[in-house]
């Protein structure tokens, strides 16, 4: 009797341990830029993964600007570069302001830009996208 629960704790320590090795989901996004029929360029990826290769030319990214002046409104440029090509997009847009004030170091980015002007920006946080190293 003692063996069988000592084989059946050990087997249940094995089994949660594997477990956790395992657990979750991993995600490793780095920048790409696609054309989207009906709405321009797609560029999306995560900045941590993106930053985490090796290569010095992919980087994905978005800037806001503000000015003290209250004529000048706010704006945000998004810009991706995957290794053969780079696209650029501007907004002023209250809206999508605001959903790129919620990115962070770690996060994924999704943006459509047509003709240069912001048309889509999506920001994703969540525990599948791995934490930037130095």
């Amino acid at each position: 009797m003692k063996k069988a629960l000592l084989a059946a704790a050990v087997m249940g320590a094995g089994i949660a341990i594997s477990w956790i090795a395992v657990a979750g989901v991993k995600s490793n996004i780095v920048v790409s830029i696609t054309d989207v029929s009906g709405i321009g360029v797609r560029a999306e990826g995560s900045l941590a993964d993106t930053r985490n290769t090796t290569d010095s030319v992919k980087q994905i990214y978005c800037t806001i600007t503000g000015d003290r002046d209250p004529v000048t409104p706010p704006s945000a440029t998004c810009f991706a570069n995957d290794g053969s090509r780079s696209v650029t997009c501007q907004t002023t847009s209250a809206e999508l302001i605001s959903v790129i004030t919620s990115l962070s170091g770690d996060s994924y980015l999704r943006f459509d830009s047509g003709s240069g002007t912001c048309n889509r920006v999506m920001v994703g946080n969540g525990s599948d996208l791995r934490p930037k190293t130095l």
